[in-house]
């Protein structure tokens, strides 16, 4: 083996779980190569060490001096690595065949197959209908005095649908049974960090069936703004922000519709600095005149799926939830207050406040919502349905989304 070893990946999230009284870091890899495997801290440890610098030496010293300067033979460091690279841990010449080879079948398919169907809702599709039409009458959500033209756009959370299944109800029981020739999904980009959009002509398969990709709506938006598009759709591949609005919506809707899934990259990065509602459009302008000129199109649907503050250990702050919980929920109002108001500069005047410190992962995908949704705000009304709040008490952590409609 190599003096120099392979460098931890970049792509991995790690959660700390504690599981009686033991310590363990869960894996999150959007590939699905990693993903679930729960790794005890003392090995944990030893893995960060990786940064693509370290040498099996330095490894060695590092575990003798963790274990009381007990003798640990370069074998057995070459095994614990070994073991890692095993488990896709690891950015080494294994890990990248492999990730190319998933990335080159998944760009030969013509359908985007449903990546969580089995994980986060049931696989078939009796059950799924079953899931949604509780997840709906328990919402108690009364759309009485909507028509089919009366709802245009809808904010819908992204988180675990189980988790968010009040939210949910209480935002599609507004659309069960009305009638759309189009639907545009916008979602978070989790994966997306090169580009401000990742757009793609895949059709989507659920449980449910097929919808229908608009690739008219897509072409033109490619031609449009090339340069701010991702290169590739791979994003769109483990991505369950769009998944998840889409089986709620082909339940639920009458007739066939065509969908356009777009998917935001993370804005604040990409900005560089001149983090500002001018500069962002100066950068997305072209794409925002597409998108709004087919969502004024008749009968066109606008959805979001977006979660709001991430806030705790789990996301980077070093205190528990419950001390951030009072000023994230302040900054979560005020931020609805500005859709609710449907003033784009307010809510990017109130995230530049707070340096987005509390993690709002749905900034990118609102900020694009808000752009078509204000193009003509006076003959648009909104209204928020439910906000809540998901404490995940074994990490310390918490997370916030909303549900918002909008009618005309």
């Amino acid at each position: 083996m190599d003096e120099k070893i392979p460098k931890l990946r970049t792509d991995l999230e790690f959660f700390p779980v504690q599981q009686g009284r033991g310590r363990f870091v869960f894996v999150k890899d959007s590939l699905g190569l990693a993903d679930g495997r729960l790794i005890p801290f003392p090995l944990f440890e030893i893995l960060i060490q990786m940064d693509g610098k370290a040498s099996l030496r330095d490894i060695q010293a590092f575990v003798m001096r963790k274990s009381g300067g007990m003798i640990i033979r370069k074998e057995e460091i070459e095994a614990l690595i070994k073991k890692f690279d095993d488990m896709f841990l690891l950015d080494s010449n294994r890990y990248r065949l492999e990730r190319q080879r998933i990335e080159n079948e998944f760009l030969s398919m013509k359908i985007r197959n449903c990546f969580h169907c089995g994980r986060s809702y049931p696989k078939e599709p009796e059950e799924l209908k079953k899931m949604i039409e509780k997840i709906i009458e328990e919402a108690d959500a009364d759309s009485a005095g909507s028509n089919s033209s009366d709802i245009i756009a809808l904010i819908a959370p992204h988180i675990d649908i189980s988790v968010g299944a009040k939210v949910y109800g209480k935002v599609y029981s507004e659309i069960k049974g009305k009638s759309y020739s189009k639907v545009i999904i916008i979602g978070v980009g989790h994966n997306l960090s090169d580009n401000f959009f990742s757009v793609t002509e895949k059709d989507f398969e659920t449980p449910l069936g097929i919808s229908k990709t608009y690739k008219d709506g897509i072409r033109a938006l490619k031609r449009a703004a090339q340069n701010i598009i991702a290169e590739t759709d791979f994003a769109h591949k483990t991505e369950h922000s769009i998944e998840f609005q889409l089986i709620f919506l082909q339940h639920l809707l009458k007739g066939d519709f065509e969908i356009l899934p777009i998917l935001c990259g993370p804005v604040k990065f990409l900005l560089n600095g001149e983090y500002s509602r001018n500069s962002y459009l100066k950068k997305v302008k072209p794409f925002i005149e597409v998108l709004s000129d087919i969502f004024s199109q008749n009968r066109c649907l606008l959805v979001a799926g977006v979660d709001l503050s991430h806030i705790g250990p789990k996301f980077g702050h070093d205190m528990p939830a419950r001390y951030i919980e009072p000023q994230s929920r302040r900054h979560d109002q005020a931020l609805i207050n500005a859709i609710l108001n449907k003033s784009p500069d307010a809510f990017w005047e109130e995230s530049k406040r707070v340096d987005d410190k509390y993690n709002v992962c749905g900034f990118s995908a609102l900020s694009c919502f808000l752009e078509l949704i204000t193009r003509d705000p006076l003959d648009k009304v909104a209204e928020l349905l439910d906000y809540e709040i998901w404490h995940e008490e074994a990490t310390n952590s918490a997370v916030s989304f909303c549900g918002i409609k909008f009618l005309r």
